[in-house]
C-alpha cells in the first residue's frame, strides 16, 4: 500500500512546495505574498521576490517586467529532472509498479522554457537559478485511455499522474543574464549551423538554442546555403 497522506490533490505539487519550503527557511522569506495584484510565492525582506516555477516561465514575464520596475528584484528557482522514478498505484493507493524513466534533462532542455521566456532577459535586477533534481511521480492507473486535467495530451493514456516528489538536489547553476547563456555552449567552428550543435551535448535542442541566442542578439545569421542556415558570435 502507497501512504495516501503522500498524494496531492491541490494544483501544486510536492515537489514545488518541497522547493518553496527550502527557500522560504534559506531566504528567512515571506509566504504567498500579494503585491501590485501578483501573488508572489515568496518575498524577503530586501524585496526580493522568488518564484518557484517548475515549468511555464513564461507565465512570469508580465509579473517580472512589471514589478521590477517597481523596485523589486527577482530569483526565479526552476528545476530541471534529471532522474525521475515512476510509482504507479491503483484507485486504493496499493503501488502497482515502480520504474525509473528513460527521460532525463540536462542544462540543454532548459532552452525549450526560455523560447518564452527570453523577454525577461530585458530586465536586470534578476537571477535564473536552475537546479538539476531528482524526483518520484506518482501515476494512477486508469481503466480507460483518458485525458489528463490540463487537457493537453495529444494521445490518450491509460495513467495520470497524481504529484511529483522532491527527492534531492544534486547540482545548480545561476544565470544573471543573456551572455551566461554563451557560457553554456560548447566549442564550436568560427561558423555553425544547427547540424554542429547537434553534434555535441545539444543534440536534440540545437534550433532551440539557435532561436534563443539569435532572439537575444547574442549570434547574427552569416549566410544560408540551401536550407542550411549558418551563424556566429556577435
Amino acid at each position: 500500500m502507497y501512504s495516501i497522506e503522500m498524494i496531492q490533490t491541490y494544483n501544486e505539487s510536492s515537489l514545488h512546495k518541497s522547493l518553496k519550503k527550502i527557500y522560504k527557511k534559506k531566504y528567512k522569506a515571506e509566504e504567498e505574498v500579494k503585491i501590485e495584484g501578483f501573488i508572489c510565492d515568496l518575498l524577503t525582506s530586501n524585496n526580493e521576490i522568488i518564484e518557484i516555477q517548475t515549468r511555464h516561465l513564461s507565465a512570469l514575464n508580465k509579473k517580472i517586467l512589471k514589478l521590477s520596475k517597481k523596485g523589486y528584484s527577482f530569483r526565479i528557482v526552476h528545476p530541471l529532472i534529471t532522474k525521475s522514478i515512476i510509482k504507479t498505484i491503483d484507485s486504493s493507493a496499493c503501488l502497482l509498479s515502480e520504474r525509473k524513466s528513460p527521460k532525463k534533462a540536462d542544462i540543454y532542455s532548459l532552452f525549450s522554457e526560455l523560447l518564452g521566456f527570453y523577454q525577461s532577459f530585458a530586465v536586470k535586477n534578476w537571477v535564473l537559478e536552475v537546479l538539476f533534481v531528482e524526483q518520484v511521480e506518482i501515476r494512477e492507473k486508469q481503466a480507460k485511455k483518458t485525458q489528463n486535467k490540463t487537457n493537453t495530451r495529444r494521445y490518450l493514456k491509460d495513467w495520470i499522474s497524481l504529484d511529483k516528489q522532491l527527492l534531492g538536489i544534486n547540482d545548480h547553476l545561476h544565470i544573471k543574464n543573456k551572455e551566461d547563456l554563451v557560457q553554456l555552449m560548447p566549442e564550436l567552428p568560427a561558423l555553425f549551423c544547427a547540424k554542429d550543435l547537434s553534434k555535441t551535448a545539444i543534440k536534440k535542442n540545437a534550433h532551440k538554442v539557435l532561436w534563443v541566442l539569435h532572439k537575444l542578439d547574442l549570434i547574427r545569421l552569416v549566410e544560408k546555403k540551401g536550407n542550411t542556415k549558418y551563424y556566429q558570435y556577435i
